[in-house]
């Protein structure tokens, strides 16, 4: 027999036991579908996170100063100065505050003091207005940005530049902040998802926070050439131990080395939940090794048919071997499909975007393609070892 009369064949014999087919091509389906599924959250979850941890500014290099005399604006010339991976550096300082409202209302949020490089940090470009100019940064004037989260929240519209808001600070100082611009919302579908958990973010020039003397900053958040950030972030504190008086009083953290870490977390914790629900593919396995074996003893007189007109036992096994891997390759991209659809459901819902990894959903479909010809091999070695005369018996 030739190779397209045995795939004519075995698609004939997958339909005449339909019920049969589905049912064991449904396990398989379902866990395919889990993988998928799994590995689409695992893959958006991270990218979510990542983009809404960029636009925080949280990535490159933090230097902490735990002392308000540990750092100063001549620290950060120096570094821009003698470590030429460093591409921008900024001060910042971080607090809560109060946004109070002429109608009582009082709503948390998170400061952020920087300066005129602000752009280049949180990676944003405002919708309305401006970001902040060097003389505003360096003389502490009373402007600030903010999300366009709160912009809708608090005066129900996006273009709130020109209006005010009243902020107290944690040290319980209130000032009265003109804005001048509205950015993206920082927290991206992050903040969707979690409601009011996190407080809006409101931009101000570092030195109207007024908590360390002029020439000094707590924090210093460094950007460098990302192939270089181990290096630098030693280079840094080699640099800042030699030239710094107060040098003990601060520490340095590798924010851009800490999401690979997290990075890597994230995708181990998704290998190890796509790899639980993999165990399913194994159980569908048997089912299809039981789906082949009945149907062995229920066609052992065809069987002695194909042998006795001429049909080897490498025809016959191969026979029952594309049976089985019809069946799994059939599931299989049933099964991603179906994952798929869920997920772009989820993402629809849910309102955010979804990472597809394309090539890592290969890998589930050809495990379990594989699991399918192992699963059938015991039942294509049986087909193929039955003598015709015994088998033709079978007529009845």
């Amino acid at each position: 027999m030739k190779a397209v009369d045995l795939l004519s064949m075995a698609k004939t014999n997958i339909m005449r036991g339909r019920l049969r087919t589905i049912l064991t091509g449904l396990a398989i389906s379902i866990g395919i579908a889990s993988v998928v599924l799994l590995t689409v959250i695992g893959q958006t979850g991270k990218s979510l996170i990542n983009k809404s941890l960029a636009g925080l500014g949280l990535e490159g290099i933090m230097v902490f100063s735990g002392n308000k005399d540990g750092l100063s604006l001549e620290d950060a010339q120096r570094i821009q100065a003698r470590i030429p991976s460093v591409t921008k550096i900024m001060p910042l300082e971080t607090g809560f505050g109060t946004v109070n409202s002429q109608d009582s209302r009082r709503s948390n949020a998170i400061l952020m003091g920087v300066d005129e490089q602000v752009g280049h940090f949180i990676k944003a470009k405002p919708i309305f207005g401006r970001l902040f100019t060097q003389n505003e940064s360096e003389r502490g004037e009373l402007v600030c940005l903010v999300d366009s989260g709160l912009a809708q929240n608090r005066f129900k519209r996006q273009n709130i530049v020109g209006k005010t808001l009243q902020i107290t600070s944690s040290a319980g100082i209130t000032q009265e902040y003109t804005i001048i611009g509205v950015i993206p919302s920082q927290l991206g579908s992050l903040g969707s998802l979690s409601g009011s958990a996190i407080p809006p973010f409101i931009y101000i020039p570092y030195r109207s926070m007024g908590v360390v003397p002029e020439r000094n900053v707590r924090q210093l958040i460094i950007s460098t050439d990302s192939a270089y950030s181990e290096k630098t972030a030693s280079n840094i504190e080699e640099l800042l131990r030699r030239t710094n008086s107060n040098g003990k009083h601060f520490q340095l953290e590798n924010i851009s080395g800490y999401r690979e870490d997290f990075d890597q977390i994230l995708d181990i914790v998704t290998q190890v939940l796509s790899t639980t629900a993999a165990i399913s593919l194994l159980v569908a396995g048997l089912g299809i090794m039981n789906t082949m074996l009945a149907a062995v003893n229920e066609r052992r007189s065809e069987i002695g048919i194909c042998k006795a007109i001429g049909a080897g036992r490498a025809q016959i096994a191969f026979l029952f071997l594309t049976e089985a891997f019809l069946i799994t390759l059939s599931a299989s991209l049933l099964g991603v499909l179906l994952g798929l659809a869920i997920a772009f459901a989820g993402s629809l819902w849910l309102k955010i975007p979804i990472v597809v990894p394309f090539t890592k959903l290969l890998m589930p479909t050809m495990v379990t393609s594989v699991i399918g010809l192992l699963s059938g091999l015991a039942p294509a070695m049986k087909a193929a070892r039955l003598q015709p005369v015994s088998a033709i018996r079978d007529i009845n």
